[in-house]
This record gives structure tokens, C-alpha cells and sequence, in this order.
């Protein structure tokens, strides 16, 4: 009985009540759920409320302009100054959980939730699938009539992260119901854009941002099993057209997930089945013996076929012993291809020796399960190397 007292009361509470109701009365892990649900909900209405009271007194907010810019610490400041209406509502933010930041494409502030402290609380803090909601709560909402309200490289970072979310094994929950509505919103108009979305430039050319934001999101499976071919084809016809961008649906995300999930995709994928094999190699008495015929072949030619199949760990071993027999020509051939990587000019003048791999490490561990970053149909693995002067 005490359980379902404690539970009614934090449907209502405020916000900041509902937070401050978990050190006080305990929770079982199973009501997080709901919690979090009734939580996201109180908050949007407040959320909502709040931005409508700011967009009717913006005429009286003027004053809160400091070197041409609305100022949120302006506005929390002079809260006397308001109408008392305003002034209510702007002192009981905190009390909402929510604060005050200046809209990105209009001349007006609007309110974000505030989860700093609902993310410390137990047993939030102990859910697994109870930070990744918070994650996309904290910047919820990602978009409105204006176009996106965050920069697009955060928008691109949350994408992928939802999809994570989603993606996640074992994850069955109502919470991410919403998330996942927002995933595909946000996609559709990353990619397809709106009235205030514009992609394309005046010459009709994807604008060199959502280039770089389409290449992002390509980085997991999912999305890159949509953007792969409309990259391929917008970069052959210098980001001007291509069919698969123009056959694209809103429901094609959805089923791409899908087949993520049931394991049909990776067939479809650019190295999707690649399989890697766990490896660790102790660096005692290593020698660079095993690569040395693979390297001395490889450097009559450079050519890069040459490596296809070739184990992880061997690129790296190659990389190091050109190091270790200062040959910075071939080391700069074993370079991943990117936008930073320097010309071979520049980098045999500014060359230097780095330590040697076999005196600084311990061990070098590859695993099945390391993490794995697609660089459109490339893998780009995260190695274990265990140093001996930690």
C-alpha cells in the first residue's frame, strides 16, 4: 500500500518533486519505467506551456539582449522586471525541471529538460536502457517548424546513438517508443529535408554540410545500408542526383532496423559478414618475423589489394616495423585514407620516429567484439594495447 501512496503521489508532483521523491521513498526497479514515461510527459507539457508564455512576452523579453544575443542568464536575472505571470514561470523552472536557451533559427528563447539530477538517482542510475532515454530526453526536441534546433553534427551524433538504442539486445520497452518515432523523423529530414531544411544549394548541389552529415550517419548499418548507394551515386554525379535518393521512403528506415535486428542485413551490406578472429599477441619476444615477407611485397608495389584479407593485427605490425626500420614512405602507404591525412611530401618532412611498439606494450588484443566504425564500405577496428609504463 505504501508502494502505490508513493507512486501516486509522483504522478503528481512536479518534476523536481518526482526527482526529489526517489532519495526519500524507495523504488523498485520495475517501476522505472513507468516513472521515466510519466516524467517525459509532465515535462513536454511544461515544456510546451513555458515556450508559449516566452513567445507571448517577447516584446517585454527585448531587454534580456546582451552584445546583440538573448541572454538565458539575462532572463533568469531581472525575473522582477516581468509581468507577473512571466515572473511566476520563469522562477519555477527549476521547479519543472527545465532551463531557458536561445532558439537556433529564431530570434526567441525556448526550454530544454533539465535531467542532471534525475540521472544520479537510483535506480535510474542503476537501468541499462534508462541513460540511453535520458540521453535523447535531455535534447528532446530535435526539431520544429523552423528545422533543426541543434547544430547537424549533434543531430547526426543522436541518430546514432538512437539506433544504438534501438538496436540494443534484450531492449522491449514502451520508453523507446517515442524514440523511435523521433529516429526516423530526424532521418527522414536530415536526408529529405523540409521548407526549412533546405539540402540542396542554389545550383542545385547538396550542400557541403549535409554531405558531411550523410557521410556520418553511413557509419551503421542500418542507415548505411540506405546512404551507401545515394552516396555512391550523389558523389559520381558531383552531389547532384541519384536514383536511389529519389526512390527512398519514409518507411524504408524502419524495415532496415528490422532486418538489422532479425540478422538479414549484414548480406546486404559491403563487408557485412566480415568476421574477425580474437588475437592476442604478447609483445615479450616479438620480432616483426611474421610480417616481414608481407611487407618487403608490399613495398615493391604499395599496392593495397595486396592487404585485402590480410589480419588486422599484420597491418598494424606493418605499420610499426616501417617505424621500427624508419621507413616513413611506406608507413604513410599503411595510413587509413582521410580528410587529414597529409600529402606523402609533407609527411617525410615532418616524420619522426615514434616508441617502439615492442618496448612499450605489454600485449596487443584484437576482439570479436571491439568496437567497429563503418567508413562507408570500410571497418575501422579499435585495438587493445596494454602499455608497459602505464
Amino acid at each position: 500500500m505504501e508502494a502505490t501512496v508513493n507512486r501516486l503521489f509522483r504522478q503528481i508532483e512536479t518534476p523536481q518533486g518526482m526527482v526529489e521523491s526517489l532519495s526519500r521513498h524507495s523504488m523498485l526497479a520495475a517501476e522505472t519505467e513507468e516513472f521515466l514515461i510519466n516524467y517525459s510527459v509532465k515535462t513536454d507539457e511544461l515544456r510546451s506551456y513555458v515556450d508559449k508564455l516566452l513567445m507571448k512576452y517577447q516584446q517585454e523579453l527585448k531587454s534580456t539582449h546582451v552584445m546583440g544575443q538573448l541572454s538565458p542568464e539575462k532572463l533568469m536575472a531581472q525575473s522582477d522586471n516581468y509581468p507577473e505571470e512571466l515572473q511566476l514561470v520563469v522562477e519555477a523552472l527549476p521547479e519543472y525541471n527545465l532551463f531557458v536557451i536561445s532558439h537556433i533559427n529564431e530570434e526567441r528563447f525556448r526550454t530544454i529538460r533539465d535531467i542532471n539530477q534525475l540521472h544520479m538517482q537510483q535506480p535510474i542510475v542503476g537501468n541499462p536502457i534508462a541513460s540511453p532515454f535520458l540521453s535523447w530526453l535531455s535534447g528532446d526536441p530535435y526539431m520544429d517548424d523552423s528545422g533543426f534546433l541543434w547544430p547537424l553534427e549533434n543531430i547526426t551524433q543522436q541518430l546514432l546513438s538512437m539506433e544504438q538504442a534501438l538496436l540494443e539486445e534484450g531492449i522491449d520497452s514502451s520508453l523507446f517508443d517515442a524514440v523511435d518515432v523521433a529516429y526516423q523523423q530526424m532521418f527522414w529530414q536530415l536526408v529529405k529535408g523540409s521548407e526549412n531544411t533546405v539540402i540542396f544549394d542554389e545550383n542545385g548541389t547538396v550542400k557541403v554540410e549535409y554531405r558531411d552529415a550523410w557521410n556520418r550517419i553511413a557509419s551503421s548499418n542500418p542507415m548505411a545500408y540506405i546512404m551507401l548507394p545515394i552516396l555512391e551515386e550523389m558523389e559520381a554525379s558531383g552531389w547532384t542526383a541519384s536514383n536511389s535518393y529519389e526512390d527512398l521512403e519514409f518507411h524504408h528506415l524502419s524495415e532496415a532496423v528490422d532486418m538489422e535486428k532479425s540478422g538479414e542485413l549484414s548480406n546486404k551490406l559491403p563487408n557485412g559478414n566480415l568476421a574477425i578472429e580474437d588475437e592476442l599477441v604478447d609483445m615479450k619476444d616479438f620480432n616483426y618475423s611474421r610480417i616481414k615477407d608481407l611487407y618487403n611485397s608490399f613495398k615493391t608495389s604499395y599496392d593495397l589489394q595486396l592487404l585485402a584479407g590480410v589480419p588486422p593485427l599484420d597491418v598494424l605490425f606493418m605499420y610499426h616495423y616501417a617505424n621500427h626500420i624508419e621507413d616513413p614512405k611506406t608507413q604513410w602507404y599503411l595510413l587509413a585514407d582521410s580528410p587529414f591525412k597529409p600529402t606523402l611530401k609533407t609527411y617525410l618532412q615532418e616524420w619522426q620516429q615514434i616508441p617502439e611498439l615492442t618496448e612499450k606494450a605489454r600485449w596487443v588484443e584484437l576482439s570479436a567484439e571491439s568496437f567497429k566504425q563503418r567508413i562507408k564500405k570500410k571497418f575501422i577496428f579499435i585495438l587493445r594495447l596494454i602499455w608497459m609504463n602505464l
